[in-house]
């Protein structure tokens, strides 16, 4: 996980924004309540070992995922993020990117969110509702997935569901399966997993600590 820069705070104007027609802003507003909504009605299963990050860490990676794609876009078209079992992070992103469309500490951006795709790899069917972003994804079959992305994504964020070193390492596979040649890795996981971590993925620990909405007994750390 790389470093933030401190951006200075902006708003860019709504002028060149397109304007809506009365019916089609209403249909616009009527799926996003209906998004909302469903969104409400998901808990944490902890069946499948879901625990939803809080708001603040949630708002923290979304800023390093749109610092990356920031200096990605001064060299390249399209920036694409893959979310591997992590749907509170995609759904922080899918806020910001769909919905409010703008981020106050990165100038101009809403000329990036063309630019950024971001795809959700989760086991739980739930969140089906996010449609062609969503991605059908079980651990146990790290290589089965649309061939269409594979070096497909230029930042990954992974949470793997359980700490054992059969469901880290099967994950590092998927990882390594879509992502391009010089693409950036985070990994939010419990900190008994680091030395797997290094040895598999080779990345290193990052100083700033997760939290969930509820508290658990793991310590976890970002990497």
């Amino acid at each position: 996980m790389g470093d933030s820069k401190v951006l200075t705070n902006h708003q860019d104007d709504d002028d060149d924004m397109p304007q809506l027609s009365a019916e089609a802003l209403k249909a616009l507003q009527e799926f996003y309540a209906e998004t909302e909504a469903q969104e409400k009605k998901i808990d944490e299963n902890w069946q499948l070992s879901q625990f939803w990050y809080d708001k603040k860490t949630s708002d923290t990676l979304a800023k390093e995922v749109f610092l990356n794609a920031k200096e990605k876009l001064k060299t390249s078209e399209k920036f694409n993020v893959a979310c591997i079992s992590c749907p509170t992070l995609f759904k922080a992103l899918h806020f910001y990117l769909k919905e409010a469309r703008s981020w106050p500490e990165i100038n101009n951006f809403k000329e990036l969110i063309e630019k950024i795709d971001i795809k959700l790899f989760e086991y739980d069917k739930r969140f089906e509702m996010y449609g062609e972003d969503f991605y059908f994804y079980d651990y146990n079959n790290p290589l089965e997935f649309n061939s269409k992305l594979e070096k497909y994504f230029d930042m990954v964020i992974s949470d793997p569901p359980y700490l054992s070193q059969d469901c880290h390492i099967k994950t590092g596979m998927t990882v390594r399966k879509i992502t391009k040649d010089d693409f950036k890795l985070i990994v939010c996981t419990g900190a008994v997993m680091e030395d797997l971590l290094g040895a598999c993925l080779k990345v290193r620990l990052c100083s700033f600590i997760p939290k969930h909405e509820r508290n658990l007994a793991n310590e976890f750390k970002f990497y």
